[in-house]
């Protein structure tokens, strides 16, 4: 069990492979337990973990993992993912992935909010109280590496299958409008959070050739500038 952050070394074609095998766990499972499925499928996938950070715009280097990160007393986050040059973090909560993990059907037309939903959100509600009463402290430091973080949270809760599509809307407005102490907090289905994973994978060939181009091209142009003095008094 990690209780504090590992540094790693972000491997694209790693974390493709990882996000493949949650893309086979979702396919062969319909429904999925917190404790005994999903914690330890994302503790054994530390590429996976980091790259969940790809929600936060600052964490650009995916290179700090930590799953269930104590919080200065009783809390415990079950992942926090971060960056470490841009004091950048991500926290977030797994819950189960059943029928109920977001709404429940009651008597009345509308669903809802499930238990399951609320404790998730509930737990980041406590995560961030501990976070703004030990910020600025040594223990906050040393955990952190700065006395001021940047970070939001994410939770993780149910299928999208078992969502009509009113309820869809409803789990975005509250993602949209919804903030927690002007942080804010991004509210996905398994599915959502897979689909969104792959997504951004996608872009990574793209992105390290055009940053390995502009690379070459500067190394070029260094290279011709360093050169041309030799030149001209060569020529002189």
């Amino acid at each position: 069990m990690t209780k504090e952050f590992i540094k790693i070394q972000f491997d694209a074609e790693q974390c493709r492979r990882e996000a493949d095998e949650l893309r086979h766990l979702l396919a062969t499972n319909s429904d999925l337990h917190e404790r005994k499925q999903v914690l330890p499928f994302f503790k054994s996938r530390l590429q996976l973990s980091a790259f969940l950070g790809s929600y936060h715009p600052e964490i650009v280097r995916y290179d700090l993992v930590a799953h269930e990160l104590p919080l200065f007393g009783d809390f415990v986050a079950d992942l926090v993912v971060g960056d470490s040059k841009n004091g950048a973090f991500a926290f977030i909560e797994f819950e189960d992935a059943s029928p109920d993990s977001v709404f429940v059907k009651k008597k009345r037309a509308t669903p809802d909010w499930s238990p399951r939903f609320e404790h998730g959100f509930s737990q980041l509600v406590d995560w961030f109280f501990a976070l703004h009463e030990h910020g600025q402290i040594g223990k906050f430091e040393n955990k952190f590496g700065n006395r001021t973080i940047r970070h939001l949270g994410i939770l993780v809760s149910g299928r999208s299958v078992h969502l009509e599509p009113q309820e869809q809307q409803r789990l975005r407005w509250r993602q949209e409008f919804v903030l927690l102490n002007s942080k804010q907090i991004h509210c996905k289905t398994f599915d959502q959070l897979r689909d969104d994973i792959l997504d951004r994978l996608e872009q990574f060939p793209t992105t390290a050739k055009v940053e390995t181009a502009i690379e070459m091209s500067s190394g070029e142009s260094k290279a011709t500038v360093e050169a041309e003095p030799d030149g001209g008094e060569n020529a002189g």
